[in-house]
């Protein structure tokens, strides 16, 4: 049985995207159903969500983002408290990539300095992690 190649499907999708926003996002909530079972299945479905965030109004995409953003400030306190060097980094890497990938350093000044701040709060906890740790490998 022949399985459609992914860049038939995305061309298929864009072409058959209106404008009109309740039918677009019904018509890629449906697509993202058909293709299920399909190899590329994570692909598709990574670019339906970045299609129907683009759909979305800005109030919409704010909420989201802000919603996004404080999960991640939630998890990073979290792995702080818990000593967890190396989780901690990741998270903090998340955040810094997610604040460039939306031009948050720009638009979201709020938002910067709230990371900013949660990062100076535990600075000297994370130093201490650090020098513990490098103990432990010695």
């Amino acid at each position: 049985m022949y399985e459609i190649a992914f860049d038939e499907i995305m061309n298929s999708m864009m072409e058959n995207l209106k404008g009109n926003y309740d039918e677009d996002m019904t018509y890629l909530i449906n697509e993202s159903s058909k293709y299920k079972k399909h190899k590329d299945y994570d692909k598709i479905n990574e670019v339906l969500g970045g299609l129907t965030y683009d759909l979305l109004p800005d109030d919409e995409k704010e909420k989201i983002e802000e919603d996004y953003f404080i999960n991640l400030l939630e998890k990073l306190t979290y792995h702080i408290d818990q000593n967890n060097l190396d989780e901690t980094i990741v998270r903090v890497v998340s955040i810094i990539r997610r604040m460039e990938q939306n031009n948050w350093l720009k638009k979201r000044v709020k938002d910067y300095n709230m990371v900013n701040n949660v990062l100076k709060v535990y600075s000297t906890k994370i130093s201490k992690l650090e020098q513990y740790v490098k103990r432990l490998r010695k």
